[in-house]
């Protein structure tokens, strides 16, 4: 990234000076930064509406964010939302898991002391969201608040069709280790009989393996077979994610109360009821997901999600309720 700074030109030439092999290097064109004033970004809400003004929407470098992509993401989120509000309608709302222009409105509301970049290592999901399946997860949303038409709607849904007559395909016969071996595939011959989907699990299997295999996949369009190419590679380690989803979209039905005061809460150390009552998380997911929060909880909502007894402990702690324990049961069920 070079180096970022907004020193006067002769420090920086002496900063760049200091570098072994720049000693006598010229600067063309001196770094500069730019200061601007921000509201806060945890006085505002998940639609990006401000809470003490209700009505307002704001977006981009007001909102404590740098960069072109991040202040267009909130742009867009903003603008629909402003105008669902005036339908009357339900906000558009996208979660870590849906989108990265989820973990980038969830990261700024919990607060920022720098300028906020979005990086693809801020979100935990990331092996869900792919440039290939974009639209998978997102056309089917615009559709429904009406900002995709039906040309589109339709273009994904013989997209979704041609996929799942993919991995049918490659589903239906397996075949003995022989098979595999006579590919160049190095299968252990141990007698476990393997479908075409399996196979992607080898590091040798290639698609053109897979056409071998079975002919259909030979006319599957450039879109697809990157999907399926992607998935059947990294099957297991997305699978394990989209477990871990499930568990978080549990944690993000679980309201905690706002605005409230955890001052009170004896269980929480200083700074956990500090941030707390800045960031006034609307859900226990939102609250969990907060990496400065994990010490309130039992790990991120992820690993507490696995241990139900202890998230349910975390959880009446944290809302002092016993409605939270019932809430909570009925979701394990």
């Amino acid at each position: 990234n070079g180096i970022s700074m907004g020193f006067p030109r002769d420090i920086q030439e002496m900063i760049v000076h200091t570098i072994p092999g720049l000693e006598k290097a010229k600067i063309l064109y001196p770094a500069y930064q730019i200061e601007y004033d921000f509201v806060e970004p945890t006085q505002l809400r998940p639609t990006l509406e401000t809470r003490k003004l209700p009505g307002l929407y704001l977006a981009g470098q007001i909102n404590g964010s740098t960069g072109y992509e991040e202040a267009g993401a909130q742009g867009i989120i903003a603008g629909i939302n402003a105008v669902l509000d005036l339908r009357g309608q339900d906000p558009l709302v996208l979660a870590r898991s849906d989108a990265y222009i989820g973990v980038l409105i969830d990261d700024l509301l919990k607060g920022v002391d720098e300028p906020y970049r979005m990086f693809t290592s801020r979100a935990e999901y990331r092996l869900l969201l792919r440039s290939d399946n974009a639209d998978l997860r997102l056309t089917a949303i615009g559709n429904k608040i009406g900002c995709v038409g039906s040309e589109r709607m339709e273009v994904l849904q013989k997209k979704e069709h041609e996929l799942i007559q993919a991995k049918t395909s490659m589903l239906a016969e397996k075949k003995p280790p022989s098979y595999w071996s006579k590919m160049g595939i190095n299968v252990k011959n141990d007698g476990v009989k393997r479908n075409t989907w399996e196979m992607f699990k080898y590091t040798e299997f290639t698609w053109d393996h897979a056409v071998k295999a079975v002919p259909e996949l030979d006319g599957v369009s450039d879109p697809v077979r990157e999907v399926l190419f992607v998935e059947g590679v990294y099957q297991e380690y997305i699978d394990k994610q989209k477990k871990e989803v499930e568990l978080f979209k549990r944690e993000e039905q679980l309201p905690l109360p706002e605005p409230f005061d955890y001052s009170n809460m004896s269980s929480l150390s200083n700074e956990e009821i500090e941030i707390l009552n800045l960031t006034q998380p609307p859900t226990l997911g939102a609250a969990s997901s907060d990496q400065r929060n994990k010490a309130v909880f039992n790990a991120t909502a992820v690993a507490v999600g696995q241990k139900p007894h202890e998230t349910v402990g975390s959880l009446m702690r944290f809302r002092g309720l016993e409605l939270a324990r019932e809430q909570y049961a009925k979701l394990h069920v």
